[in-house]
């Protein structure tokens, strides 16, 4: 059985929101299985189609997602047949963007700063985070790059701060270098989505391990719906980061790297 993994990011990024996790993970994984004196063998897999093994050592096939902000989009393509265990990892309102026949297929997911419903059922809380989403569809109709560039500045937000140097590697990593480009029409209908979009629990509910990693410090989700979908979803696992903010793939990537290869461990025993 092969492995596979897809990988899908949230709003306002793109499929290289993972090239921190990417870089890293052929290490993190090989470091996993060399006590079984395996190695490790790679097959990125970014449009749809089956990637072909070159190294029977420890193949692995991975789908890096994109949605299409900045770029002509790469959809996910159905698990392979035979392909286990198949994992999803999620960032932000991509867990919203992931089709059903992917979540009917997984056996394992990682949701990274997610949600159910970006709106909480507080009261209090709701309004403000309404306010929030209204406000920002009506800036991005008026100034949709500004409105892009304070949400990317607001992912790594530890409270009220956002380390420049980090900010910069950001804008360039998920801009692409590829400047002003953006397909507006589709921001703004997601914008609108995520306002709107309750995810149904149920079809997670099946699925035998979910691990929920979220920042105490995220100024984006607040650290709130990472309880609100452990409540949802009793099998569960929930790991609450001190002082983390809401860019998990590139602020944790050691967590994120470990909790991969614990869903691989974990889901090969079990599936």
């Amino acid at each position: 059985m092969i492995p596979e993994i897809v990988f899908q990011h949230g709003w306002g990024f793109s499929r290289h929101l993972w090239e921190p996790v990417l870089e890293r993970l052929p290490e993190a994984i090989a470091r996993q299985t060399k006590g079984n004196g395996a190695g490790s063998s790679f097959m990125r897999q970014e449009t749809s189609g089956n990637a072909e093994s070159h190294d029977g050592s420890y193949p692995i096939r991975l789908q890096a997602v994109d949605r299409g902000y900045y770029r002509k989009p790469r959809h996910v393509a159905p698990f392979s047949e035979g392909s286990s265990p198949r994992i999803v990892v999620t960032h932000s309102f991509g867990l919203h963007l992931v089709p059903e026949t992917i979540w009917r297929q997984a056996d394992a997911v990682i949701s990274l700063g997610g949600f159910l419903s970006f709106h909480l059922d507080d009261q209090r809380a709701a309004a403000l985070s309404r306010r929030i989403t209204a406000r920002m569809a009506r800036r991005f109709r008026e100034v949709p790059l500004r409105v892009l560039d304070e949400f990317h500045t607001n992912c790594l937000c530890h409270g009220e701060s956002a380390p420049a140097d980090i900010a910069a590697v950001t804008y360039r990593r998920f801009r692409n270098g590829e400047g002003d480009v953006i397909d507006e029409d589709l921001l703004a209908h997601d914008l609108k989505m995520l306002d709107q979009s309750v995810l149904n629990h149920r079809l997670l509910e099946r699925i035998p391990f979910v691990m929920i990693v979220h920042g105490e410090s995220d100024a984006v989700v607040p650290v709130d719906h990472a309880f609100h979908m452990r409540y949802a979803l009793p099998q569960a696992e929930t790991l609450i980061l001190s002082g983390a903010n809401h860019l998990l793939p590139v602020t944790a990537v050691d967590v994120v790297l470990d909790s991969i290869n614990l869903a691989l461990s974990t889901t090969a025993v079990s599936v």
